[in-house]
C-alpha cells in the first residue's frame, strides 16, 4: 500500500493537468504498479455489465493543442527518447526497427533505452522524473491503462489527429481496442500485444497417446490431459503452474466466462467501486480442481517464475519434465529459436493451443506505445510521428512473426508477412485467434483499475496458497478480495476527487 501512494503522490505532484485534462473524472494522480499483481472479501454474485458502462465510455472533448502533427512541425532536427521493455531475441530486433525508421527519417534521431525490469518498474522510475527528463514515448503495459490515464501524464493518439481515431488504429481488434479505451477515448497505440496460451511439447503427447493436434478445450478436458501424461509415465507431472498462471485459472476464466471481476464494469466507471468478485462459485471449484491435482502429484509448481522461464524450460527438463504450462504467446518466437539452436530441448517439437475454458478467448496482455506530454507540442508532434510509423500493419506483422505477439490489426493479420510466420510456425498464430474471438466487453477486457498490479498480486497469492498450500479456495479468494478492496478504496479516497 506504501508503495502504491509514495508512486502515485509522485506522479500527481508530476502531473500537468490532471488526467488528459479530461472533465469526464477528477481524479488528478495515479498509483505506479509494485512488479507483479496483488490480493480480496466480500462475497458477492457475479452480475451481468449494466448499460451504464457504455455511457461512461462515450467520447469526450480532448484538450487542444498539446500535438502539433508532423506535417505541421519545424523541420529542425530532433532527438526522440523511447524507453521499452522488451528482452530477448526481440531486444535487436526492435533495435534493428529504429535503425530503418532513422535511415527514412534523416531529420529525427531516436534514442533507445532497453529498461531493465518490468513495465511497473519503469512506470514508477518515470514517476521520480522531472519533466525534461522525461522519454517522450513510453511503452506502458495493459495492466496500468488507468493508472496512466489517471497520471495525466500522457497524450491520447487522436490529440495528434484531429480528433479522430489514427488511421493505423482504426481496425484494431474489438478487445484490444476495449482495453485501451478510457472515456471514450483510446488512450495509447497499441504494439506489442500478448495473451495467455498453453504450449507443450508435442512428441511427449504423442508418447503419452494424446494427439497434440487436439488440445483440450474445457477445464475437465484439461484434468483428463494432465493426468495422462503423468500416469503414462510420459511426463513426471502432468502440468507446470506458478503465482501468475494460476491467478489466470480466475482471471482468464472470469473474461472467457463474461464475468466481471470489479463492480461496476471492471473498475471502467472511474476511480471508486462497489466491490471484488473473486470468490464466486465457477472460480471456486476452478482453483480447487487444482488443488487437488496439485495434492495428488500431478502438478509442478514454479513459484513466481522468477525468470519468466523457469516453466518452459521444465517442459524440456530431461530429468523430470512436466506435461504443459501457460505463458504469454510473446516468448513463442523465442522459444522456437532456442530449440532450433540445439541450446536446450533436443527433440522437443513445440504445441501451442488456446486456454481451456467455458468459451473460447483470452485477456490482452503486453504494451503499447503512450505518448509524453511535453510543454513544446511540436515535440509531441515528432514523437507521434514514430509511433505511427511503429504502428504501421506491416512493421506490427513483422513483429508478430519474429516473436508470438498477437497483429493487432485486422490488416496486420493479413499481411503477407504475418500469414508466411504463422505458415511455417503455426504456434504463433494461436494468440491471435484467442484474442479475435472475444468481444469488446467490459468483462472481456478485464479488469481496468489504477493499482491493477496490487489486485491481480493478491489474486496470484490467494490462488497460490490455495493450490501450492492447500488451502480453502473459498476462503484464500475471499481474503484476495478484501485485500484489493482495501487498496481500490485508498486509491479512490485519494484520487477520486470527491
Amino acid at each position: 500500500m506504501a508503495t502504491i501512494l509514495l508512486v502515485a503522490a509522485t506522479l500527481a505532484a508530476c502531473s500537468p493537468d490532471g488526467p488528459d485534462a479530461d472533465p469526464v473524472t477528477d481524479s488528478v494522480a495515479t498509483t505506479a504498479p509494485t512488479d507483479d499483481p496483488a490480493p480480496d472479501a466480500t462475497a458477492a454474485t457475479p452480475t451481468a455489465e449494466p448499460a451504464s458502462s457504455e455511457a461512461s465510455n462515450a467520447p469526450q472533448a480532448l484538450p487542444a493543442d498539446r500535438c502539433t502533427p508532423a506535417g505541421a512541425a519545424t523541420t529542425e532536427p530532433i532527438t526522440l527518447r523511447i524507453w521499452h521493455v522488451l528482452d530477448g531475441d526481440v531486444e535487436p530486433f526492435f533495435d534493428d526497427v529504429i535503425a530503418t525508421f532513422e535511415a527514412e527519417h534523416p531529420g529525427i534521431t531516436v534514442e533507445v533505452v532497453a529498461f531493465e525490469g518490468s513495465y511497473s518498474d519503469a512506470l514508477e522510475q518515470l514517476a521520480g522524473l522531472d519533466p525534461d527528463d522525461r522519454p517522450d514515448v513510453f511503452m506502458g503495459s495493459s495492466s496500468s491503462v488507468r493508472l496512466q490515464y489517471d497520471s495525466g501524464l500522457f497524450v491520447a493518439p487522436s490529440e495528434c489527429t484531429g480528433g479522430d481515431t489514427p488511421d493505423a488504429l482504426q481496425d484494431l481488434l474489438p478487445v484490444i481496442e476495449h482495453t485501451y479505451t478510457v472515456d471514450g477515448t483510446l488512450r495509447a497505440a497499441p504494439y506489442n500485444v500478448s495473451t495467455a496460451v498453453m504450449l507443450y511439447d508435442r512428441n511427449r503427447w504423442q508418447a503419452a497417446g494424446l494427439d497434440p493436434d487436439d488440445p483440450p478445450a474445457s477445464f475437465d478436458e484439461l484434468e483428463v490431459v494432465v493426468r495422462r501424461l503423468r500416469d503414462s509415465g510420459a511426463a513426471a507431472t502432468g502440468m507446470v503452474l506458478y503465482d501468475r498462471s494460476a491467478s489466470w485459472l480466475v482471471e482468464q476464466a472470469a473474461a472467457q466466462d463474461g464475468r466481471l471481476l470489479v463492480e461496476p464494469v471492471n473498475g471502467r466507471a472511474g476511480t471508486a467501486i462497489d466491490g471484488v468478485v473473486f470468490d464466486d462459485p465457477a472460480s471456486v471449484a476452478n482453483v480447487e480442481r487444482f488443488r487437488v491435482l496439485n495434492r495428488d502429484g500431478y502438478i509442478y509448481w514454479a513459484g513466481i517464475n522468477q525468470s519468466g522461464r523457469d516453466d518452459l524450460l521444465r517442459l524440456a527438463d530431461p530429468e523430470e519434465p512436466s506435461g504443459l504450462t501457460l505463458h504469454t504467446s510473446a516468448s513463442i518466437g523465442d522459444v522456437l529459436r532456442i530449440i532450433e539452436s540445439g541450446a536446450i530441448g533436443v527433440g522437443v517439437d513445440v504445441g501451442a493451443a488456446p486456454l481451456p475454458g467455458n468459451a473460447p478467448g483470452g485477456l490482452v496482455g503486453g504494451g503499447a506505445w503512450w505518448l509524453l506530454a511535453h510543454d513544446d507540442p511540436e515535440r509531441v508532434g515528432a514523437a507521434w510521428s514514430l509511433v505511427d510509423w511503429l504502428i504501421q500493419p506491416d512493421r506490427v506483422a513483422e513483429l508478430a512473426a519474429f516473436t508470438g505477439y498477437v497483429p493487432t490489426t485486422e490488416r496486420a493479420a493479413a499481411s503477407p508477412v504475418t500469414t508466411a510466420g504463422w505458415a511455417a510456425a503455426p504456434a504463433l498464430r494461436v494468440g491471435y485467434d484467442q484474442l479475435v474471438a472475444m468481444p469488446a466487453t467490459d468483462a472481456a477486457a478485464g479488469m481496468q483499475v489504477g493499482p491493477m498490479v496490487e489486485v491481480q498480486r493478491a489474486l496470484e497469492v490467494a490462488a497460490a496458497v490455495a493450490i501450492d498450500a492447500d488451502q480453502d479456495p473459498a476462503e484464500q479468494l475471499r481474503a484476495a478480495e478484501e485485500n484489493a478492496e482495501a487498496v481500490l478504496d485508498a486509491y479512490d479516497a485519494i484520487f477520486g476527487g470527491d
